[in-house]
């Protein structure tokens, strides 16, 4: 009987994709026990997994903040991280490159330590972690122990810069540009020397520059995890597929099974009365993330644009973050309204039902988002049509595969991180009306949303994590 040891930040987003293996993992009758190591704030979601399994699913806090509040230490907020896309600002380079040295030397060594203390105790036939928990790479490390690394992102995102011929430069859209793909010889050039940029930056960052006399001071094994994340012999966990991807070269380690989700509870149950409503009309559900906020600009853009380009036989469903702030703005807007317009619309700060519950509702005709990965992927699981507002990093990314793709529209284009009321209406418009674009990216989507199912998404990859104990639980780094 196997004992396993999942460790994860704590932040939604972050930690869905490990959930959902620990989830899975529980179920399996070879499986004795499931460790998930993460932040205090990560508890309650792990208790809900232990309440519904059959194996137990324990929870191992580790002391300090989370990410976030790690952010908060160094002088940073999620609204920090909003940056026009590289082609205009290499800002971008610079907030991710302060987000790798979030932690100071200290509180770094004890949530090493704390890391090891568990792997120690437990002696986890297999650790799977996330791939932006540094600390629980280098316990492994430290340790000589073998781990599997998981990520919400796909393999074109963790393998960018390992192309051959050096394509990362000049064949793939730069890195945060939002570039279409293939790159077009207008923006050949331009696209190379945002990639200059960016290397330029990273490596001429001082606290880059401290880390490795910092990490040799402390005995750390080579470079800093989320610099030397990759090895062929570390096996790599994505739920992407090839057709959500750029065309990339991906070596055998990096193992794709489609959307990796959590169990959902049917919207009819978790909220009978959403459910309701959205039997009424084909609908647009708009749902920004986790972690952003409205501005009074943005919120004008939004509901000027729904009034003007929304075709009148659907309705939308709202997750307005911040509605105690600029609601107000919504609200004049809607007063000034017919009362058929007002009625088409369900404003609320907070869903009840999981988005990916909501998803799959047959008159949900499209998706908007910021271009999170995890709403990405759970789209292209439910076959909806996406529209993305990327406002930073990866999430430019994620605009240009969707469009690649023909999986939806990358809807702020010409303004991010902001939003245009006008372009982002049109955008809605060609994704939802009956028309040539329209039909043609729905039939990509339900196309897609079959192959993710195929894939096997977490019981494909639980199947894969248990089939590699052969490999022993021994891997010495070999820095």
């Amino acid at each position: 009987m196997m004992r396993i040891l999942l460790f994860t930040y704590s932040e939604h987003g972050q930690a869905n994709t490990i959930l959902a293996l620990a989830e899975e993992l529980a179920r399996r009758q070879s499986v004795q026990q499931v460790n998930v190591c993460s932040y205090p704030d990560l508890r309650k979601r792990v208790e809900a997994i232990h309440a519904r399994s059959s194996s137990p699913v324990i929870f191992h806090p580790l002391e300090g903040p989370n990410f976030e509040g790690l952010m908060k230490l160094n002088g940073l907020t999620f609204d920090d991280l909003r940056h026009p896309p590289s082609s205009k600002s290499i800002e971008g380079f610079r907030t991710l490159d302060r987000m790798v040295h979030l932690h100071d030397d200290e509180a770094y060594r004890k949530v090493v330590e704390a890391s090891m203390t568990l792997i120690k105790s437990l002696d986890p036939d297999i650790i799977i972690l996330d791939m932006v928990s540094d600390f629980a790479v280098d316990a492994c490390r430290l340790l000589d122990r073998r781990y599997i690394v998981n990520t919400p992102l796909q393999s074109m995102d963790i393998l960018r810069m390992l192309q051959p011929w050096g394509k990362a430069l000049w064949y793939y859209p730069a890195v945060f540009s939002g570039n279409p793909f293939p790159v077009p010889w207008r923006l050949f050039f331009s696209n190379i020397v945002i990639n200059i940029k960016m290397i330029a930056t990273f490596m001429s960052n001082p606290l880059m520059n401290a880390s490795p006399a910092s990490r040799k001071k402390n005995g750390y094994k080579g470079g800093h995890p989320l610099r030397e994340y990759f090895h062929p012999d570390i096996n790599f966990i994505s739920p992407s597929i090839v057709e959500t991807d750029f065309p990339h070269f991906c070596p055998p380690n990096i193992r794709r099974f489609g959307t990796i989700t959590l169990d959902t509870v049917p919207l009819e149950q978790s909220d009978p009365e959403l459910h309701a409503w959205l039997d009424r009309k084909r609908t647009v559900v708009i749902v920004l993330g986790t972690h952003i906020n409205y501005s009074e600009n943005t919120a004008t853009a939004f509901i000027c644009g729904l009034l003007e380009y929304l075709p009148t036989d659907m309705q939308v469903l709202w997750k307005l973050k911040n509605k105690s702030e600029v609601g107000h703005i919504v609200e004049g807007f809607m007063d000034k309204a017919e009362v058929e317009d007002r009625n088409r619309f369900k404003i609320v700060d907070w869903i009840v039902g999981d988005p990916s519950a909501i998803m799959v509702h047959p008159n949900v005709a499209c998706y908007v988002h910021h271009g999170g990965a995890n709403s990405f992927h759970e789209c292209c699981l439910a076959g909806v049509p996406q529209l993305i507002l990327a406002m930073w990093l990866d999430l430019y990314d994620t605009a240009s595969k969707v469009e690649y793709r023909g999986l939806g529209i990358y809807g702020n284009k010409s303004c991010a991180p902001g939003v245009d009321a006008v372009e982002f209406g049109k955008a809605l418009a060609r994704i939802t009306t009956s028309g040539p674009e329209a039909d043609q990216i729905k039939a990509n989507t339900t196309r897609v949303a079959k192959l993710c199912k195929e894939a096997g998404g977490k019981k494909a990859a639980v199947d894969f994590i248990l089939s590699t104990l052969d490999r022993g639980k021994t891997w010495v780094y070999p820095s």
